[in-house]
């Protein structure tokens, strides 16, 4: 199964990888500008270890959600 999901993406089709937390690190030095990271769900690890392995590039797209915080929230 994991195989055809990466066959998929490397196809050109959208996966939706679940909601990600973004965290800002301090400032790079060199610039003096935050940097932010993406903690992907490690439901999803199977996903990421296959591209990671293919070396595939990824263009990585967000819906924000009103308001912030979790789905659960929301609701």
């Amino acid at each position: 199964m994991p195989d055809k999901l990466l066959e998929g993406l490397l196809a050109g089709r959208f996966i939706d990888v679940g909601e990600l937390r973004v965290s800002r690190t301090t400032p790079d030095r060199a610039r003096g500008k935050a940097r932010y990271v993406l903690y992907l769900p490690l439901s999803r690890n199977y996903l990421w270890e296959k591209l990671y392995e293919s070396r595939a590039v990824v263009r990585v797209y967000f819906e924000v959600v009103e308001g912030g915080g979790s789905r659960e929230e929301q609701e």
